[in-house]
């Protein structure tokens, strides 16, 4: 429709009204019939994820108040805004957060949670509930059911989905590729096949029935017989993947030491978190952070989750885990870590690091020029440390969690302590375990 007014020459110039005009008026008639007045965005899964959240509230005879990253402001009704409308109450506190706090998210996709908790329970003047706000919590109250990672890899796959059944024109009329029949999702699956690995197929698989409970539909996946043996046929030809990140093991430690000029304050910083992440099976998002405006002092890493046993002679460090990817839930749990062998001891590594960074707030590990350590930083640097050293291999930052594991078992650690010191909560961590091929070999001596 947009396209056919880009056509005007003069204001009396005809337009022929061609059938995707027509098309779109159809559209505009269903969308507008169905629309429930609240969110514009027909499908949830395509709204932007959120970069920063603000909380914000506001009860009808009191006040409001808002909350941002640890940060909060609370307020009473003036006489005359006593008078407004819940409206004016709900958008007041969002106004003056912006006010306060918008240099925070320049640049930033912001999401508003107005919660409207003061009225949800109570009866509206009528008598009845307010089905309007009601609907709103529920919504948020839908959307949190998944973590935010996960919403946002749910929305790549819901993407493609909707693209690729756009193609085969199968979209209904609302727009909606849900609900979607199991022959649709053979085929996604099939065409996903030619450059994506069967794992990866089975999480896309899984924003699909995300996008499905999203608007209110069952669960496509449930008893798809046809798909299940589609996704085994996929996972045969192309194979099982090669494990490709290599662990850091406590010979390669050795080398990340030697290479680190301890007289400069990033390179002890980089020791400390290195040693941190090793001796306590650390995923990487549970000690680094993405940026200063990613910081959440309740689920990163800060000084004040450090402590230990006796400030002149420590033997022992203990480290809060606030939140991780098994704990989504942020319930917490402590790491305990004992002191090492030097040079390979985290409790001395973090100690020096400590006595230079300070206890003043913020992310647990700062560069310099106040960046806190990334995981790009920490891989790239990683990866600068081997290749310098002549050491091949793939490294990641995941790869401390898995040298920890892989060298416990080489050493002889009972497998159910394994499990402990990384907190899997399955078999999970026979994974993690890389047996070097020398070891295997020698094992043939004991055959005969």
């Amino acid at each position: 429709m947009i396209d056919l007014l880009c056509c005007f020459r003069r204001r009396d110039h005809p337009i022929r009204l061609n059938t995707q005009f027509h098309l779109d008026l159809q559209w505009w008639h269903k969308f507008l019939s169905d629309w429930h007045g609240v969110s514009f965005w027909l499908f949830p899964g395509l709204s932007p994820e959120a970069d920063i959240e603000l909380s914000s509230d506001a009860a009808g005879s009191l006040g409001y108040g808002a909350f941002l990253r640890g940060l909060w402001f609370t307020g009473l009704w003036s006489p005359l805004q006593a008078q407004q409308s819940v409206a004016y109450k709900e958008l007041f506190p969002v106004v003056v957060a912006a006010h306060i706090w918008g240099h925070m998210w320049s640049l930033l996709t912001a999401g508003f949670r107005g919660a409207a908790v003061s009225y949800l329970s109570s009866p509206s003047a009528s008598g009845g509930v307010d089905l309007s706000a009601l609907e709103l919590q529920c919504q948020s109250f839908l959307c949190q059911g998944l973590a935010p990672s996960t919403r946002r890899s749910y929305s790549t796959a819901q993407s493609k989905f909707i693209a690729f059944c756009h193609q085969l024109g199968v979209l209904h009329s609302s727009g909606s590729p849900c609900p979607a029949d199991e022959w649709t999702l053979c085929l996604f699956a099939t065409f996903l096949a030619k450059t994506v690995q069967h794992a990866s197929i089975k999480v896309y698989l899984s924003g699909v029935r995300a996008l499905h409970i999203d608007q209110g539909f069952s669960d496509p996946i449930a008893g798809c017989l046809r798909l299940r043996r589609v996704l085994r046929g996929i996972k045969r030809c192309q194979g099982s993947p090669v494990a490709s990140r290599l662990p850091i093991t406590d010979d390669l430690m050795l080398v990340i030491w030697n290479s680190l000029d301890l007289g400069l304050p990033d390179h002890c910083m980089f020791r400390a978190a290195c040693c941190l992440g090793y001796f306590g099976f650390l995923r990487a998002s549970e000690f680094t952070v993405p940026d200063l405006a990613s910081f959440s002092p309740s689920l990163h890493l800060s000084v004040q989750d450090i402590s230990v046993d006796s400030m002149v002679s420590p033997s022992c460090m203990r480290v809060h885990i606030k939140g991780s990817k098994t704990d989504p839930f942020r319930q917490g749990c402590y790491v305990h870590i004992g002191a090492g062998h030097l040079p390979l001891c985290a409790l001395s590594a973090l100690m020096t690091y400590l006595s230079l960074r300070g206890n003043s707030a913020g992310p647990l590990f700062l560069l310099q020029d106040g960046r806190p350590l990334s995981r790009a930083t920490l891989t790239a640097w990683l990866r600068q440390i081997m290749a310098s050293a002549r050491v091949p291999g793939n490294f990641s930052s995941h790869s401390f969690r898995t040298g920890a594991a892989t060298v416990a078992a080489r050493n002889g650690v009972p497998d159910h302590l394994i499990q402990a010191m990384g907190r899997w909560s399955s078999n999970a961590y026979q994974l993690y375990i890389r047996t070097p091929s020398a070891s295997l070999a020698t094992l043939s001596q004991k055959l005969v």
